[in-house]
């Protein structure tokens, strides 16, 4: 569990690690809780938000920017710790649902962005395009080989007017920003392509 005792030490601690759950006091020293709320939305990580504020308008403001609970101070602290532990299985059961892994990757649908993870497990973005992710997205779905037209359809859309060497030139761009963490794409002559974990052959 991390600590930050003001808005600053929260703004870098979330910019540098990755957050399940931030219990969010409404008042720091340098500033009120939502207004970080409002900076950075916590990438999506659920909040708790703590307040000695009763006022019905501060607790509208605060559902409306995303809080997920909101408790009134003073307040029972193993209460607090019942509402964090059942929110966290709800985000548990999230996470199932919206990440997948492939080979050193780990895909976040909900967020729609690439990370690798590092040999201290940290976890670093890979930069897409939005078209590279889609096609990372679609070639990890399974093992199989996969032609230009099924990408094409998949990737920009049926019937999109798209020169299927458009789908080579992005593969090809794509290969070039996974292959440094061993994972290859291979081209299949006359089949497709299909996208390989080399690490589990090393």
């Amino acid at each position: 569990m991390l600590s930050a005792y003001s808005l600053a030490e929260a703004r870098e601690m979330i910019n540098s690690k990755e957050i399940d759950l931030v219990i969010l006091d409404d008042s720091l020293p340098d500033g009120k809780g939502l207004g970080l709320y409002k900076d950075i939305n916590f990438f999506d990580s659920p909040i708790i938000m703590l307040t000695s504020n009763k006022d019905i308008e501060n607790k509208a403001q605060a559902f409306e920017l995303g809080v997920v609970d909101y408790i009134e101070k003073p307040f029972n602290v193993k209460e607090l710790m019942i509402r964090v532990q059942a929110r966290l299985k709800i985000q548990d059961k999230n996470k199932i649902k919206m990440v997948s892994r492939f080979g050193p990757f780990v895909v976040d649908f909900s967020r729609q962005d690439i990370a690798y993870e590092t040999e201290s497990q940290e976890r670093k973005y890979l930069f897409l395009t939005p078209i590279e992710y889609r096609i990372f997205c679609f070639l990890t779905r399974d093992s199989s080989i996969k032609n230009r037209e099924l990408i094409l359809d998949h990737v920009w859309g049926e019937g999109q007017k798209v020169e299927l060497r458009t789908v080579d030139q992005h593969i090809s761009k794509l290969r070039r920003k996974i292959k440094p963490y061993s994972v290859n794409i291979r081209s299949i002559h006359r089949k497709g392509y299909q996208i390989i974990d080399n690490s589990r052959f090393s």
